[in-house]
């Protein structure tokens, strides 16, 4: 799955503590789901809640929150366009350990779509790439993601 390895490289590129800290990021998959049609492709989706677990942040959460909230708007455009599925598409707890420091866990509802086709050697697979229309972009998105 990508996805994950995205958003470990965007937390890991955009917030001070994971980047210095990296071993402090644990990432779990929770209530995985594949769905899969009766149609003539074998292609199906991943349906999955991502857990992110931040051990010992001592940085405000907000540090944390504006890279997934910018990488959840380019990757489950889905989830931010609807006002339905926005609810409980990102989740968090927080539990202080003392005045410093807390354990952060933030939940993500994640789609991955996995288009299959018959190639040259065998089956090919492509992960889809949810990235929005170029012009439907606000400034700050190539900043983080530029598109060359």
């Amino acid at each position: 799955m990508k996805k994950i390895k995205q958003l470990r490289e965007i937390l890991a590129n955009n917030n001070l503590f994971i980047k210095t800290n990296p071993d402090k990021l644990h990432i779990f998959v929770d209530d995985g789901n594949v769905t899969a049609t009766a149609a003539i492709s074998l292609s199906y989706e991943y349906e999955y809640n991502v857990n992110l677990i931040i051990t010992d942040y001592d940085q405000p959460i907000d540090y944390l929150m504006v890279p997934i909230i910018s990488w959840m708007y380019i990757n489950q455009q889905e989830f931010m366009a609807n006002p339905e599925l926005r609810k409980g598409a990102i989740k968090f707890e927080v539990e202080a350990l003392n005045n410093k420091t807390a354990d952060i866990s933030i939940e993500l509802k994640l789609t991955e779509r996995v288009i299959v086709k018959k190639g040259d050697k065998g089956l090919e697979y492509k992960h889809v790439n949810d990235e929005p229309p170029i012009d439907m972009r606000p400034e700050w998105v190539n900043e983080i993601w530029p598109t060359n």
